[in-house]
């Protein structure tokens, strides 16, 4: 996740934060919320500074909503959660509090929400069935794999040949898979790119999507 919040902040050159939410549903040490500020070190392991760039929060669900249900204020990096905040935690992780019948969740039939972006959300939600949710999953999982397969295979000097083989292959997913293999964002010479596409057309497509 700190890679993929570098590789934003070098696309976009703004301030980033991404933000991670965990539906689990259980809590130790390894899993709980936290906050990561990414520090530089020298070799001796003293620190040098703090890079205010980019920064990741990890929100767990299930820890965030037993916190408002014990009626504990909720705090993301400092920042106490207002109501729609909150509402956004709820929605998100509502398998760790909601009642479910025939695999689905209940919720009163006017339900007011505190934002336009919380109501469309939900709106989005109520349309998905068991079918649609299965081929989400397994259309993330066979992303993932193939997102790992490209990574474990690739070394620096094979990365253009990488991304090169994901375009042609699986052009709907290069934008997503190409922060995952190119991290660093790579500048390539011209002259490497049309070694390895020979079409004017792809040649053109490829360097204006990359």
């Amino acid at each position: 996740m700190i890679n993929y919040a570098q590789s934003l902040y070098n696309i976009y050159t703004i301030e980033t934060i991404l933000i991670a939410f965990m539906n689990q549903d259980y809590i130790n040490d390894d899993n709980n919320s936290l906050y990561t500020k990414n520090t530089i070190y020298s070799p001796k392991g003293e620190k040098i500074k703090d890079i205010d760039n980019y920064e990741v929060i990890i929100a767990n669900l299930k820890n965030e909503i037993s916190k408002h249900i014990n009626n504990e204020q909720i705090y993301i990096n400092k920042n106490k959660l207002d109501l729609t905040g909150i509402c956004w935690l709820k929605l998100l992780g509502i398998r760790q509090w909601g009642k479910a019948f025939n695999n689905l969740y209940c919720l009163p039939k006017k339900v007011s929400f505190p934002s336009d972006e919380l109501k469309s959300a939900f709106i989005l939600l109520q349309k998905f069935n068991k079918i649609d949710s299965l081929g989400f999953m397994r259309t993330e999982e066979e992303d993932n794999n193939l997102a790992i397969t490209y990574k474990e295979e690739g070394k620096k000097d094979q990365v253009l040949l990488l991304l090169i083989k994901l375009f042609k292959e699986k052009k709907d997913m290069f934008d997503i898979l190409n922060d995952i293999i190119d991290f660093e964002n790579t500048t390539f010479k011209s002259e490497d790119i049309e070694a390895l596409i020979t079409d004017n057309s792809e040649k053109k497509n490829f360097i204006e999507i990359n």
